[in-house]
């Protein structure tokens, strides 16, 4: 009997990103709705995304993050992209941020992914908290993190501006004490 990966569950695997993956960073990155969302205010190019492939540190002490591609087993397929980022080795902590392809959502598999994912960051790495920033527009972001047990622990009103909406959004803050889920 095959011994079952900390980044496993029934469902879904949490894997390295390979090479091959900057198209399918590419999608997610670069995705409109991502954007608002992201912080970012331009567009990635293949090339970024693939030399940020070729040359990943999966040293998350080092690089002080750790990207994960979510695979589903059946259909076999990648349906999201998982960073823990501004991990904190001595405090314990981290923030978690997670995409979901469209024709993948509302299956519960970010759900599952986050607990994997931070069950693993507790067992790997000894971290006690995990956090989550999240725009108090993005609803099905916010009911994802609660659903996952995480608990909102702050905002800052007004934080973000969406120049799509023309309108700004609180930022939302989220935790997970890793103690209640090992």
């Amino acid at each position: 009997m095959r011994t079952r990966s900390l980044l496993e569950s029934d469902r879904i695997i949490l894997r390295a990103v390979e090479p091959e993956d900057a198209a399918i960073m590419a999608i997610a990155e670069n995705d409109p709705l991502n954007m608002r969302y992201n912080g970012y205010c331009a567009p990635f190019s293949f090339r970024q995304l693939y030399d940020y492939a070729v040359g990943y540190d999966a040293d998350p002490v080092r690089a002080g993050q750790l990207r994960l591609i979510v695979e589903e087993k059946d259909p076999r397929g990648v349906v999201g992209i998982i960073d823990f980022t501004e991990i904190n080795i001595r405090d314990g902590n981290a923030f978690a941020g997670i995409y979901v392809f469209p024709q993948s959502r509302c299956k519960g598999l970010g759900r599952e992914a986050v607990l994997l994912g931070s069950k693993y960051m507790n067992r790997i790495l000894g971290l006690r908290n995990i956090g989550a920033k999240v725009a108090s527009d993005n609803a099905a972001s916010i009911r994802m993190f609660i659903q996952s047990g995480f608990v909102e622990s702050g905002r800052l009103e007004r934080w973000l501006y969406a120049p799509d909406k023309g309108e700004r959004a609180d930022l939302v803050f989220f935790q997970l004490d890793l103690m209640s889920i090992v």
